[in-house]
Parts: C-alpha cells; structure tokens; sequence
C-alpha cells in the first residue's frame, strides 16, 4: 500500500475532497485542487497509520476493478487498449428477437427504468454489446428516427441521413480513414418503420449497415442505451442524424474541419483531456452558430450552460442518477443539470458549431426524428412538464422558470407585454432559448429590482464573503439563529417587566442558550427549522446596494462655490416639495 504524499491512498482521499467540496462552494474542481491538495498534504502528515490504510485500501479496491474492466480510475487519464477489438462472433444485423417483439405500449408505458429491465430491451443490449467496437480511445454513436430520405416521412430534398450527418462524417474525415470508421456506430429504434422495411441499409450501402446497432426508442433512453452498450470509462460522443455542417471559428469567421490530419479526431482528444484536468464527464459544443456570440466566445467554458444535444460526448459511469428521465424533447437540458449536480463542471468547446436542417426544439410534423413520435400537443406538454419537474426538483439550485413580471419584454410606450408571432412570450436576453434562466455562480438575477443570493442559502453563505461558512446542512445554522433571536427577545422582555438590568451577564446567557440548544429535541428544533426556512425564502432577496463611484477627475474639486450652490438648490427644491 502507498502510504506517502501523492500515492494512491492519498491521491483517494484527495479525489473524495474535491467532490464534496465541489459541491459545497459551487466550483470547479480545477480550481479547488490546488489549494486543497496543499491543504491535505498537511492533514495526511498528521493522520493515524490506520486512516490512511483505509484510503490505500480503497484506491486499490478501485484499481482492481478497473483492472479487470480495462481502464484506470481515481482522476487520472483514462487507460484504453489502441487497437480495435470486436466479439469472437458477432450477431446478425436483424436478431431473431425481432420477429416476436413485444409492443410499444407493452415495453415504454412504465418509464425509462422499467423499459430498461424489459426481458426483450435486455436481449438488445446483449446483441448490442457483440456488435460495437470496444477498445478504441473514442467511440462516435449517431442517433437516427425515420430519417432514411425514402418514404413518406421525407421532408425536403436532402433531409435524409446520407445527405446530413453521414455527409458531414466524410467531409471531416472520420469515414475516408478506415481506423476512425471503425469507431462509428449508427444507433436505430427496434420500431422504427425505416429500419424493419429495410430502408436504411438501402441509403448507406453494404459498408455502413454493418455499423447499425439496434436500440430503442425515443432520444433520451437512446443515449442512455448507448452508454449501457459501452464499458465504463469509454469516452462516447454522440450526434443527432440531421447535422448540415460542422465548423470550427477561426479568424472572425466559419472554417470547415481539416480532414488530414483529422481535426475532429484532434477536437475529441482535446476534450478527453480537458474533462481529465477538469474533473469534468460531459462536453460538447457551442449550441447556437449566431456569429455575434460567436465572435465573443472564449475557447472553453466551464461554467453553468446547456451542451446541445446535437453533438456532445461524456465518459461512460453507468451512474442511474445521470440517466435523463423527464422525455426526450429536453433530454440535453436535463443531461446537463445532471452532470453539473455531479460534478459542478461542464465543458463546453465554444469556437466550434454545428447547424442542423430544422429548429431544435421546435415541432415540425414532417421532420421526422422527436417529432416523429410526438404529436403537437405532447410535444409541448411534454416540454412544460420537463421544465417543471426540473425547476421545482433536483436542479432548483441551478435553473428557475422565467416569469412575465421580471423576464418578459415590454412595450417601451404602452408597456404592455411582448410577444411573437405565435403567441409565444418574449423574453429578456437573460432567458435561455432552452426556456429556462440558468443560476451561475457569478450570474445574478434581477427580481422586483432586488438582487437573488443563489447558490449559497444559510447566512454565512450569504454573505460577501462565501468562505466564512462551509455548511452541508444550511438550515441548522439559520435554526439556530432564529432560536437565538428570539430567546434574547424573550430574556429581554422578562428583564423589562422585573426591572432588571443583565447587560453584563450577555456573554452568561449567550452560553446558556447554546446548552439549551444542544440538549433540544429534534421534534422541538423541527418547529425552528420550518420558521427558517421560512426566513430562507425571505432572505434571499435583498436589495442591491447603492455604492457611490468615487472619481478621480480633478476638476471635482476644483471650484468649492459651484458644489455649495448646487447644493442650495437642491436643498430649495427638497423645501418647495415638502412645504408647497
């Protein structure tokens, strides 16, 4: 067992540090490691022989496991065999479980979790799991629904798969390589009427039907079907089947994608090595190619924001706290609050883009894909509930629902409410087009003309200066508080009608009341705790303070005269207001 400062024991007890104070200060775990390293080299030195026996045991236990998986875990670069391995023998494209699928109804009707211990999704997965290509340092899955381009379903000349996201792939050249073609799977639904008529091993020819995988239905169980396909620790990158292009900014303007060398092979590794440094598992790309955004992009971004779901990747944890389950039409906000709730960072590579045929988001009955399987009015039930569930659920602490009193646009002369054309709010430009305001630790978000502390709830936290508290339960400190408060208000009031005087004997009190705090009953502290949270609600609002900018110019102090005259006036006018 290593023992020593940066051995494995150590090295464990740093990585559960960083997670728990990642979640604590609402930061990256990149720019606590060094600090906290610094600080835990010391606390190591001081341990007993035992306690860091524990750690080295557990980092071993860990490095078995991965061992026996084929991967190294506990913060370091991620360890994959460089050469490409398939099954011994690899199933049929059409297993014989098709013939006698179950229906739709039968395997989706209980939800996302249910769906997956279904006996015929099992089977899936262990065919699935014969045909992928495992060892390779990435893997690239592209998602499609009934976006052949033959049949009905087809809705302009070139919204077949062929003529988008397969077409961007050999431009970029990812399919003109033979190793990095290997890499690509194409990921369909049992159910979907163009793969069981054959129509897309039609469209992508003998080479590329052999890259098909067979899934599930709907986009947001189809990821998670993919990630279940892959060994843990496998770098996955996924792509919706309508991607027209995908450019990288460079010099003010779009640039296509060098195919020799691969820049997107170089763009993939970059990212596994930034999610290493980062602590991160997820990362994608910028999802809007507006040019003003653009132009004012940083090449990497950190902090709180959607990772489209267009063309994104992420480490395979097998983690079911990770797995979406609020439908398919906002997966890829869901996905994202997910993993920020886990690991308090995302990776966003904002200098590249991507456009897709249609609006994301947007329903269009002919586009196939999710509006394929929804109708209109699911698509927008479906997406409410999503935001209300989200908003009100495990991501209250990172997104609110915008509001028509402070998030809506006004008319400048009427000022009534905006809105486009079909009905729709419209809303400020701190609304996400996701439809949701991201709470990000430097962000503050303007209500009724206050300003919302969010992140931090308990005063300590609260306060301007964040590092005064470090609190896991922040209730205990504002119950405590509120205790306090009113025993003092009490012992004040008893002192008023006995006529007694105990301002020297404060500090006496003070220590009684703490006794008497930790000696209190739960079900005593519980009806304290409720008039805290109470106070909670109340107090994260508060007014911005108004901080007068002192200038340096030195004509402010030049002329004496004309500030006192001012003042006069302005004195003058206070008097005729008052006294008219």
């Amino acid at each position: 067992l290593e023992l020593g400062v940066g051995g494995s024991g150590f090295e464990a007890m740093l990585s559960e540090a960083l997670i728990a104070a990642a979640r604590i200060h609402h930061k990256s775990p990149a720019r606590l490691r060094r600090r906290l390293r610094k600080a835990l080299s010391l606390e190591w030195h001081c341990m007993a022989m035992h306690e860091k026996m524990v750690y080295a045991a557990v980092a071993l236990h860990k490095r078995r496991i991965a061992e026996e998986s084929g991967i190294q875990v506990g913060g370091e670069t991620p360890f994959r065999h460089h050469s490409l391995q398939f099954a011994a023998t690899r199933p049929p494209l059409h297993p014989p479980c098709l013939q006698g699928a179950p229906r739709v109804k039968e395997i989706y009707a209980g939800g996302a979790d249910a769906a997956f211990r279904h006996p015929f999704v099992q089977t899936l997965l262990r065919v699935a799991r014969q045909r992928v290509t495992f060892g390779a340092p990435w893997v690239l899955c592209v998602r499609t629904y009934g976006r052949s381009g033959i049949g009905e379903h087809r809705g302009s000349k070139k919204s077949g798969i062929m003529d988008t996201t397969i077409k961007v792939l050999k431009d970029v050249g990812i399919l003109s390589s033979p190793e990095l073609a290997l890499r690509v799977h194409i990921f369909v639904a049992h159910c979907d009427p163009h793969f069981t008529s054959g129509a897309y091993e039609n469209v992508l020819g003998k080479r590329l039907s052999d890259r098909i995988i067979v899934g599930v239905r709907g986009a947001d169980l189809q990821v998670r079907f993919i990630e279940e396909c892959f060994a843990r620790g496998q770098h996955v990158v996924v792509l919706d089947d309508n991607i027209m292009w995908l450019r990288a900014w460079k010099s003010g303007s779009f640039q296509n994608l060098q195919r020799k060398p691969c820049e997107l092979n170089a763009l993939i590794l970059q990212a596994e090595r930034a999610m290493t440094n980062h602590g991160a598992n997820l990362w994608g790309i910028s999802p809007t190619h507006n040019e003003y955004y653009m132009a004012n992009s940083p090449e990497l971004r950190i902090s709180l924001g959607l990772v489209y779901g267009a063309f994104f990747g992420f480490f395979a944890l097998h983690e079911q706290g990770l797995y979406t389950r609020y439908g398919q039409v906002k997966d890829d906000l869901e996905r994202t609050l997910r993993y920020w709730d886990r690991d308090r960072v995302v990776l966003r590579f904002a200098r590249f883009a991507c456009k897709k045929t249609h609006k994301p988001g947007a329903f269009q009955i002919r586009k196939g894909g999710i509006s394929g399987n929804l109708g209109h009015v699911k698509h927008l039930q479906e997406s409410s509930d999503a935001l209300g569930n989200m908003a009100r659920g495990f991501a209250r602490l990172y997104i609110r629902l915008p509001t028509e009193k402070s998030d809506q646009k006004r008319c400048k002369h009427t000022g009534g409410l905006l809105t486009r054309v079909g009905g729709a709010p419209k809303w400020k430009p701190g609304v996400s087009d996701t439809g949701v305001v991201f709470w990000n630790e430097s962000a503050r978000t303007q209500c009724d003309r206050k300003r919302m502390i969010l992140g931090y709830i308990c005063q300590g936290c609260r306060s301007t200066r964040a590092s005064e508290c470090a609190c896991i339960d922040p209730l205990e400190r504002a119950s405590f508080d509120t205790f306090f408060v009113e025993s003092l208000a009490a012992v004040a009031a008893a002192e008023s009608l006995l006529g007694v005087c105990q301002k020297k004997k404060s500090r006496r009190i003070s220590m009684a009341l703490m006794q008497e705090w930790q000696n209190m009953s739960a079900e005593d502290r519980a009806n304290y705790e409720a008039l805290a949270a109470l106070g909670v609600d109340a107090a994260k609002y508060q007014s911005p303070r108004r901080r007068r900018r002192k200038t340096k110019h030195p004509s402010a102090k030049k002329n004496k005269k004309t500030s006192d005259a001012k003042k006069h006036r302005g004195y003058l006018q206070a008097c005729k207001r008052t006294y008219p």
